[in-house]
């Protein structure tokens, strides 16, 4: 897919590089390093610096209304749709309607629900869909419609299980991958232990740690490495006093089975996050690479997994060190090899010298946003990070168009663009926002980055009786889903680059052979290539019939191979199909309450989670002066009415809990939620843990 984010033939632009915040008194340094490559590029070209003031982040973002003033969208008399309206109070036969709504304009606004529903409704959360949309459907006259969370919803658990399936496969070099950890950690060992057959006594001690390090890391992911006794020995003692780590706890979809929690905790050791290895450690570990050329080239193939599969990498890797290695004789002066490497490798994040790691941890855009800020004095107890985030969004503090080097996570992160800032969609013309949707579409933000980074958390640093009368219906925005084109079209681009950069990485014998797990700890009977086609297809089909839904054209905002590689019928046939059954859909049903870690102190540690599900009731209205065009029929004669939806949303929240109580998993997160109903008792009970 060609991508105007990412184009492996030309120059990042300045807005799209991966920005690292260096904090000096009162500004903020956005230290800019400009990645090359694509698909497994790590190399990193080049520093810029450009300094932005960092005032207003705190406290709530300012919402306010969008003006009619500043819409102006272009009418396209060719621009017609049909949509099928109920009559008043729902008898009689259903009217198709020809409209032409390429010039109309549709506000949106959040208002309370009324009498009946307000005691069912109101600061009630529900722990999972099925029981919010139940008391949510019984609402006369307001059409229930799946929200972007809902959507999400479906979504989540098949980045999970792919994340998952994807895991094991890389962990054992299943289903004719060409690529295993274990495979690679073992002939890493093998090396190590060749060369202290022939070391001088003194080159033998960082040799030893070498050999100590994989040893414990395979110790961790199962495994029984071979070693003398005394190393064997001191590896188990390095396995036993990282798993006793709060940071080794598997979380996420990592606890769903011991196989998943042994890779957790065996690459969060790798990911060097105790800064524990000594610089002659990794000197030794590059020499193994230097003396095999094979094995170099498969810990090259697999590292670049990760750094696609969630984003580029917090530290280097052990193949940037070896042309700084000069043979065993390094090993007599590691400082000077230490010292010659950070001249020409600078800080890969603000708050950390240059690191390495066997297997390094992700960037994300808000981390090294908020390293950027609080490095060194910590965030303070009153800030709330979500906020702060969204703030530097909304301000443009922070970019978050993917870049040249970005990975799965960044295309997630770029697809929620537009619910903080409209009008970068192409659907903004023809949409008004008010103060209160735009509150709602800010909860959609949080909700959907929480459940995003939750999946990458281990890999991320911190019709009738034809015979009636047909009575006339009254035209209105029809919606079938919410209606935010962007984020379907932007979200099917993040699973179209997953589906090349795991073909090109694993070969689609991987994909036709691999199927997705579960939380309940079975696997689904489609395997990924069938899931991942009707994944893209359908959120392809959300995006036609949201487009046509607002009334912009639809093909103005594909890329040239999207026009020919997409089927536009059988998109929207998918997602019709979809949007009938998405009540009954399992992953729909699944508990999307999660949390996860953001940042941590030396006391605690904040976690970002989603608590809960809510109903909101929004209402759709046309414009004055901005309405559709109705060319027919006679039924369609009455009159252009506003009308209201409802929709399933999330309840977030910000936490901090000491760091004497570990990660927590989702299962205890539940628990907590299950004991309470409103969000300060669930916060409350968080925070006394």
């Amino acid at each position: 897919m060609t991508d105007p984010q990412r184009d492996c033939t030309t120059p990042s632009p300045v807005r799209g590089v991966r920005h690292r915040h260096l904090r000096r008194g009162g500004v903020v340094l956005l230290v800019m390093g400009i990645p090359t490559g694509c698909l497994g590029g790590l190399d990193t070209l080049g520093v810029e610096e450009i300094v932005t003031e960092s005032q207003g982040l705190n406290g709530k973002p300012a919402i306010e209304d969008d003006r009619i003033e500043d819409k102006h969208p272009a009418f396209d008399p060719a621009r017609v749709v049909i949509e099928r309206f109920d009559p008043p109070g729902g008898w009689g036969i259903p009217c198709d309607v020809s409209l032409n709504k390429s010039a109309t304009v549709t506000k949106l606004e959040i208002l309370p629900f009324g009498a009946d529903a307000e005691g069912a409704l109101k600061d009630k959360l529900f722990a999972t869909r099925p029981g919010a949309l139940q008391v949510a459907s019984a609402i006369a006259g307001v059409d229930t419609i799946p929200s972007m969370e809902v959507v999400n919803g479906f979504l989540k658990p098949f980045d999970d299980g792919l994340y998952a399936a994807v895991e094991l496969v890389l962990e054992d070099g299943a289903n004719g991958a060409a690529l295993g950890k274990k495979r690679v950690l073992t002939s890493f060992l093998a090396g190590i232990v060749n060369t202290l057959g022939t070391a001088a006594p003194a080159r033998r001690p960082p040799l030893e740690d070498a050999a100590v390090l994989i040893g414990a890391s395979l110790i961790l992911g199962g495994e029984s490495p071979i070693l003398d006794s005394a190393l064997l020995g001191r590896a188990r003692q390095r396995a036993q006093g990282f798993s006793s780590d709060p940071r080794a706890r598997p979380i996420g979809f990592y606890s769903w089975n011991p196989a998943l929690g042994q890779i957790f905790t065996q690459d969060r050791f790798l990911q060097n996050v105790n800064d524990d290895e000594s610089f002659a450690t990794f000197i030794a570990l590059a020499l193994v690479l230097q003396g095999d050329p094979a094995l170099a080239a498969e810990y090259q193939r697999w590292v670049a997994m990760y750094a696609g599969l969630t984003n580029p990498y917090v530290a280097y890797t052990l193949d940037v060190l070896v042309p700084f290695v000069a043979g065993p004789e390094s090993l007599d002066t590691p400082d000077a090899v230490e010292a010659s490497f950070r001249v020409s490798h600078p800080a890969m994040t603000a708050c950390l010298g240059p690191r390495l790691a066997f297997l390094p941890g992700s960037h994300s855009k808000e981390s090294d946003f908020f390293d950027g800020l609080y490095c060194g004095g910590g965030a303070p107890a009153a800030v709330n990070l979500i906020d702060v985030l969204i703030n530097g969004l909304r301000g443009h503090d922070l970019d978050l168009a993917p870049t040249a080097d970005s990975g799965w996570y960044d295309y997630q992160l770029f697809a929620l663009e537009t619910l903080l800032l409209p009008e970068r969609g192409a659907e903004n013309q023809n949409m008004l926002l008010t103060a209160g949707y735009k509150r709602k579409l800010i909860d959609s933000f949080k909700s959907i980055l929480i459940q995003h980074r939750e999946t990458h958390v281990k890999q991320l640093a911190y019709a009738g009786n034809s015979a009636a009368e047909i009575p006339p219906v009254d035209v209105y925005p029809l919606f079938p889903v919410e209606p935010f084109p962007t984020f379907y079209l932007r979200t099917a681009r993040a699973y179209r680059f997953l589906r090349t950069f795991l073909e090109a990485n694993l070969g689609t014998g991987v994909l036709d052979g691999t199927r997705r797990l579960r939380e309940t700890g079975d696997s689904t009977t489609a395997v990924l290539s069938v899931e991942l086609a009707a994944h893209i297809q359908l959120l392809y089909g959300l995006y036609f019939l949201s487009a046509d839904a607002v009334g912009m054209d639809r093909n103005g905002a594909l890329l040239p191979d999207e026009l020919v590689e997409v089927p536009p019928d059988a998109a929207v046939t998918r997602a019709r199909a979809w949007l009938k059954d998405w009540r009954t859909d399992p992953d729909v049903a699944s508990d999307p309450r999660v949390i996860v870690p953001i940042w941590q102190d030396d006391a605690t540690t904040r976690y970002w989670a989603v608590i809960g599900v809510k109903a909101v009731r929004a209402r759709a209205s046309f414009v004055s002066g901005h309405e559709p065009e109705i060319t027919w029929p006679d039924c369609a004669s009455q009159k252009i009415v506003a009308h209201d939806y409802t929709m399933l949303v999330e309840e977030t929240a910000e936490v901090e809990i000491g760091n004497a109580h570990p990660p927590l998993t989702r299962a205890e997160l539940r628990d907590v939620c299950d004991r309470y109903t409103t969000k300060d008792d669930i916060v409350r009970a968080l925070e006394a843990l």
